[in-house]
């Protein structure tokens, strides 16, 4: 690196800026220049990076990170790398996970009081329950097949447990989280045992990362609903 290289800033603005989407070539000049570049090795940064977007055919672009990583052979010789890597679908992959986060948050916070996280690998669950604020009111942690056998046994009304158990039991959560390639959704509904008037709803919800599925019950009351569709259709 040195500060009288003038072709440098000719190289960035044919090679890289003229191939990037316009709302990123201020920061690539600003992070890139030969003047910051330098400024960077001065203070023993050792890389630099910026994720942006780069033209590829028709009108498309993809999302590219752009690297400088610094090296000194001796005092007098040193010198950067830059590196380009295509990392689209990585970043697709997690801006379609975050507006999914951001979609179930307000799902949760209009409609749901309990969260129960499903972990397979090990049999643990986390049940949670979430007051009008959506504030965590309280957490429990124990087994998911133990849980799921006490819920059929003492919560669920028998004639509901068919749906219950189908839906629910581990076995299917782990055949359906194979099965799962991007998102998807299941609904149960059943009677509680202890007072068959009241229902229950339970969203069992899939999506995949890049390396496991995560698997999340989101469970409502829907007793208010089911009276008023019994006394629209009387």
């Amino acid at each position: 690196l040195s500060d009288d290289f003038p072709l440098w800033d000719n190289i960035i603005h044919s090679h890289f800026v003229n191939q990037m989407h316009m709302s990123y070539q201020k920061d690539f000049l600003e992070k890139f220049a030969l003047e910051q570049l330098c400024r960077d090795r001065d203070n023993n940064i050792q890389k630099t990076e910026l994720l942006c977007q780069w033209y590829h055919r028709e009108n498309r672009y993809r999302y590219v990170s752009v690297s400088a990583y610094f090296s000194q052979e001796s005092p007098t010789r040193n010198y950067a790398v830059l590196a380009l890597q295509d990392v689209d679908e990585r970043v697709r992959r997690e801006l379609a996970l975050t507006r999914r986060d951001m979609q179930m948050a307000a799902i949760i916070k209009s409609r749901f009081h309990v969260i129960i996280s499903v972990h397979l690998d090990n049999d643990q669950c986390e049940r949670i329950w979430i007051n009008e604020d959506t504030q965590l009111q309280k957490v429990i942690t124990n087994s998911y097949s133990e849980y799921f056998l006490q819920t059929l046994s003492s919560v669920v009304s028998p004639e509901d447990a068919t749906v219950f158990q189908e839906t629910l039991n581990p076995e299917h959560l782990r055949e359906q989280a194979d099965k799962t390639q991007d998102y998807f959704e299941e609904i149960c509904q059943y009677r509680l045992a202890n007072a068959p008037d009241q229902w229950m709803e339970q969203h069992v919800i899939y999506v995949r990362t890049e390396d496991k599925v995560l698997i999340n019950i989101l469970s409502r009351d829907i007793t208010k609903e089911k009276l008023q569709a019994e006394m629209q259709q009387k």
